[in-house]
């Protein structure tokens, strides 16, 4: 089970490999959790804060991109594995 969000999960991806799972919620919070020990008690993942509610989340073809659609807005969170879950290196699309 995965646990931590507050709010209605609307959006969640796999991605291609199959070692991650992304989800936007409306508690305006992304996780990316690491699946590499399903049985694991605690999943690995990392959480990134929003300012609006993301709505989708899809990974790209390389599996350590993540793109996030919020009002509109698609973002791009690259290498994600590699940057501080506090600090993710976002490029945004208008």
């Amino acid at each position: 089970m995965l646990q931590g969000h507050t709010d209605n999960v609307g959006g969640l991806a796999f991605s291609a490999d199959g070692s991650a799972l992304a989800t936007a919620c409306e508690d305006r919070v992304i996780r990316v959790f690491k699946l590499t020990d399903v049985r694991a008690k605690n999943m690995g993942f990392m959480k990134h804060n929003m300012t609006t509610t993301p709505v989708d989340v899809a990974f790209g073809s390389a599996s350590n991109l993540l793109a996030v659609t919020a009002r509109g807005k698609t973002s791009f969170w690259g290498d994600f594995w590699r940057h501080n879950a506090s600090v993710p290196d976002w490029r945004t699309c208008l």
